[in-house]
């Protein structure tokens, strides 16, 4: 059964009440759109408001909700046929308290599970993945940087000390 208005019939009944995989759409189906819609949002929430990304490559910081904003949008339009969007287990539970039918509930371990392995997905790749590669690119910058701003770097033995001391710095900042 399908809601109808003066022009769109598109929405099913059941998804804009709550969260439920639709019909045609196996359970893996629908737990894979969670865990993807789930890291999307999360990475790029953490991206988005990363405090030593913003000192570092952030030209507008104020903007940060904007690619939020944008990506709950594109997780919302590649979900929401699948699973209604659940991409936050509080919101999805109480919906299914309130309209509590037998089939809301017998895959409601899907709006569970896949948030938060989608979520715990996105804070790993988030905390060794992209920081891991920004703080080795930018610890090389500096030292490069620092060696030929330094007013003694065409003295050899300097030189050498001023390396020795960019290496310590790059490989704390890798450590971080």
């Amino acid at each position: 059964m399908l809601q109808t208005s003066s022009k769109f019939t598109w929405i099913p009944s059941s998804a804009s009440r709550v969260n439920n995989l639709a019909h045609g759409y196996s359970t893996g189906t629908g737990l894979g759109a969670e865990i993807i819609g789930t890291f999307v949002l999360v990475y790029t929430v953490f991206s988005g408001t990363d405090p030593k990304r913003n000192a570092r490559d952030s030209h507008i910081p104020v903007l940060a909700p904007l690619p939020i904003g944008f990506a709950v949008f594109i997780v919302h339009l590649a979900t929401i046929l699948i699973t209604g969007t659940g991409i936050n287990p509080a919101r999805s539970f109480g919906a299914a308290v309130i309209f509590n039918q037998d089939k809301i509930w017998d895959d409601h371990w899907i709006f569970w599970v896949g948030p938060f392995i989608g979520a715990d997905t996105a804070a790993i790749y988030h905390q060794f993945i992209p920081r891991a590669s920004a703080a080795k690119a930018t610890g090389s910058f500096r030292s490069i940087t620092a060696i030929r701003s330094h007013p003694g770097h065409r003295d050899p033995s300097l030189r050498r000390k001023l390396k020795e001391r960019a290496k310590r710095h790059t490989s704390k900042a890798c450590e971080d």
